[in-house]
């Protein structure tokens, strides 16, 4: 009779481990809201975010670079996190940091960098009590040379993280998807558990003055050859679908025109910035149909602005795409600004992350 009770007893407490899994708790859930925030925004932890934590299920603050032979180096030296890291645990938030290194090819050209770089990432992980890890990774025309070595990184972080009962994200530039080798595919998703894919930044400084400016995440934009609508029909597809985050802005573009109809100049501002000047220049607010995205006009030394930004309207179009693809979740870039997010922001997530 004892040793029956004895069996039940290790029975529960097994089951009860596998209930409490951190991978499992975050995994299941139906609709994920995943917010980044800006290393420029340091490590504190943002005022709005303090008044919303029930609507969010996993931060990445961006807080460690990682060099080309390997090495992770915090981004803020000698500023602590304990207390970003015991709010995210006192609140049930999965705590994620970006691990970031945007031009990768020397490091993943050297395989004993890329096992130093899966170490090390671990290290920091379990060194800091986080949940996980977030690996942001761009490239620009990535070459062939390079996809076995990021699918090997990917593999040997993912499998570390999981035996520690940890949490894997990774990144990926949606205008760039499927593009060269094509190593951003099925492949790299089956070694993370989310993969953000930033559906924004199709325009902004470095190419306004090629073609017409738009929103930086622009619906539909026919002066280029990419989108949201032909990026989300190119790679929204089951069953990848459920592991992908899709990024949304909480930012806009604010771009400058000559006299004679010219982009001179575009700039990012956060959404709550942009409004401010939309008050201050009292402004109406107008809808571009096909970035899907409202936006205003003003002058300023005599030229010509026209703002982007974001609103309940164009936030609702990218939640509904997400959750009529089926997408794991949705992700946001970037949290943490001053004056925190616009008024319209944290509504949205809830009505998202609730079903509505």
């Amino acid at each position: 009779m004892f040793s029956r009770l004895l069996l039940l007893c290790c029975v529960i407490l097994l089951a009860g481990c596998r209930d409490t899994s951190l991978r499992d708790r975050f995994l299941q859930r139906e609709r994920v809201v995943f917010l980044c925030q800006h290393h420029r925004f340091g490590t504190g932890i943002p005022q709005d975010l303090v008044e919303n934590a029930g609507d969010v299920d996993a931060l990445a603050p961006m807080w460690y670079d990682i060099s080309d032979t390997g090495e992770v180096t915090p981004i803020h030296p000698g500023e602590s996190t304990k207390a970003y890291r015991d709010f995210c645990r006192q609140r049930g938030i999965a705590l994620l940091p970006i691990f970031r290194n945007f031009k990768p090819q020397k490091l993943l050209g050297n395989p004993l960098a890329v096992e130093r770089a899966a170490a090390a990432i671990e290290a920091v992980v379990l060194s800091e009590g986080y949940d996980g890890a977030t690996l942001d990774i761009e490239e620009d025309g990535i070459e062939g040379t390079t996809r076995e070595p990021m699918l090997r990184l990917l593999r040997d972080l993912h499998s570390r993280l999981i035996a520690r009962d940890r949490l894997f994200c990774a990144t990926f530039s949606s205008i760039h998807w499927e593009r060269g080798p094509n190593w951003q595919s099925s492949a790299m998703l089956a070694h993370c558990d989310w993969a953000f894919g930033m559906f924004y930044d199709y325009c902004g400084p470095w190419n306004h003055n090629r073609r017409p400016p738009t929103s930086t995440a622009p619906y539909d934009w026919p002066s280029a050859q990419w989108d949201i609508r032909r990026d989300v029909a190119k790679i929204l597809r089951p069953p990848l679908t459920r592991k992908i985050l899709l990024g949304i802005p909480a930012y806009g573009n604010d771009a400058t025109f000559d006299a004679h109809g010219q982009s001179v100049s575009l700039v990012a501002h956060s959404v709550a910035r942009l409004l401010e000047a939309k008050q201050r220049h009292n402004a109406p607010r107008q809808w571009d149909a096909q970035a899907r995205t409202p936006f205003f006009e003003y002058h300023d030394a005599g030229l010509r602005h026209r703002v982007w930004y974001e609103d309940a309207e164009s936030y609702g179009w990218r939640t509904r795409l997400a959750e009529e693809t089926g997408c794991a979740g949705v992700g946001v870039w970037s949290i943490g600004a001053p004056g925190g997010s616009d008024p319209d922001f944290w509504p949205a997530l809830r009505r998202y992350r609730s079903g509505e």
